[in-house]
């Protein structure tokens, strides 16, 4: 049971550092793909640009961005307590104990609510 229990936070961990280094990437890729469009647009004469459509391209942060949405929406599912737990853990880099404390109880109950949590918002991802 423990290793199951590190394995999703591990798997968790993972998708939070995914996330993270997505955004950059796809940050970097769109901040050169804009600049590659303004060096374009600045060779452009006027019957040239009456030729370009009006139409806006879709943004390279639109599934991640859904991705994004969707981790929130799962994380306001969970109940007070894991979404605390959750985001004191995660977001806010705090040990288990010093949570346990926040919240009056032990350690291996706060576990316990991370435990449920991970498996919820797993669930709730897949859906």
């Amino acid at each position: 049971m423990p290793d199951n229990e590190f394995e999703d936070d591990i798997v968790f961990a993972r998708f939070l550092n995914y996330m993270q280094i997505a955004l950059l990437h796809r940050k970097l890729n769109y901040e050169k793909h804009i600049e590659s469009i303004q060096k374009q647009e600045e060779k452009l004469n006027y019957i040239e640009w009456t030729k370009i459509p009006d139409k806006t391209d879709n943004s390279p942060f639109d599934n991640l961005k859904r991705d994004y949405d969707n981790l929130k929406i799962a994380i306001n599912k969970l109940t007070p307590e894991q979404r605390y737990v959750i985001i004191n853990y995660y977001f806010k880099n705090k040990t288990l104990s010093k949570i346990a404390k926040e919240l009056n109880s032990n350690v291996n109950a706060v576990k316990q609510l991370k435990l449920r949590a991970v498996f919820s918002l797993r669930r709730y991802m897949e859906e």
